[in-house]
């Protein structure tokens, strides 16, 4: 194994914690809408495939179940579920481009793009493309809301006012709130680290070209 530079180095640690955040992204919920007091409420959380109901109520004991959309909410909420599909992509291409730039560092470690300098030297700019997915991610999701709204008043039509509200992407009152679940802030972390890796690639001259 070659001498590694501590500007490599830190831009490698930097990258698989995004690595493990955007795995996180992938796997949990995007959205959360929970009614009820703390001892008494149901949380409803979603994701790209369906919505999972925990209950807590004080009666008797917690309980969980998930469950698919149905065809009805794809029939009145078909872009809302796409934005869930269009967001999770982005992360999964983040997460492609972060998995080859790790893989191109393990391979520097051991001296093995030496021979190669211009995959080193593409490998240097891939942090800019994955800090570029991770905020489209989280900008498209920023609009879910508004979607959904869109989606509704469409499939209601003249009824719209008594079917849809318009809420914000983060709304809390008495007993109740609804705002972006862990994958949306885990992107978003994912963002701001891939930005941190950027800034280490050059200025502290990761993976430099002998």
């Amino acid at each position: 194994m070659t001498m590694v530079k501590g500007g490599t180095m830190a831009a490698f640690i930097m990258l698989v914690m995004v690595w493990v955040l955007l795995i996180v992204s992938y796997s949990t919920y995007w959205y959360v809408v929970r009614a009820g007091s703390d001892d008494n409420y149901t949380l409803y959380s979603y994701n790209y495939k369906g919505v999972k109901k925990y209950s807590n109520p004080y009666y008797y004991g917690k309980f969980s179940v998930t469950n698919s959309y149905s065809q009805l909410y794809k029939h009145i909420y078909p872009n809302a579920i796409r934005l869930f599909q269009s967001s999770l992509s982005f992360v999964i291409l983040a997460w492609i481009a972060t998995s080859f730039t790790l893989f191109c560092m393990i391979l520097n470690f051991f001296g093995i793009l030496q021979k190669i300098p211009i995959v080193k030297y593409i490998v240097k700019f891939i942090p800019i493309i994955i800090f570029f997915f991770c905020v489209l991610s989280v900008c498209i999701f920023a609009g879910y809301q508004n979607v959904k709204y869109s989606d509704c008043k469409k499939y209601y039509h003249q009824n719209a006012h008594q079917n849809c509200e318009k809420t914000p992407f983060f709304q809390s009152r008495e007993a109740y709130y609804s705002r972006p679940g862990p994958a949306w802030f885990t992107t978003l972390a994912s963002a701001i680290l891939s930005l941190a890796g950027v800034v280490i690639m050059f200025a502290g001259n990761a993976l430099p070209i002998d």
